[in-house]
């Protein structure tokens, strides 16, 4: 089963209006339909630093996964 956009809407707006995900890190991939979009994947949280623990998946994804790119971007 998978979201539609505007589900994904509310789920990013409540987890970026939320003071618990402040330091929280989204793991995305760019679109491969609309590149220079990005498509968030993964919600990092609940590590001593949530960046860090991102950057070694986007490490994994980027070696497995080449071609596609991948980026870490704070919960704002």
């Amino acid at each position: 089963m998978s979201c539609s956009v505007d589900k994904d809407d509310e789920l990013s707006d409540l987890i970026e209006n939320n003071e618990n995900h402040k330091d929280s890190v989204w793991f995305e991939q760019e679109s491969s339909l609309s590149p220079g979009e990005w498509d968030k994947v993964v919600l990092v949280f609940g590590w001593i630093d949530d960046q860090i623990e991102c950057e070694r998946i986007k490490e994994t994804y980027e070696e497995k996964y080449p071609q596609t790119n991948y980026r870490c971007n704070p919960v704002k």
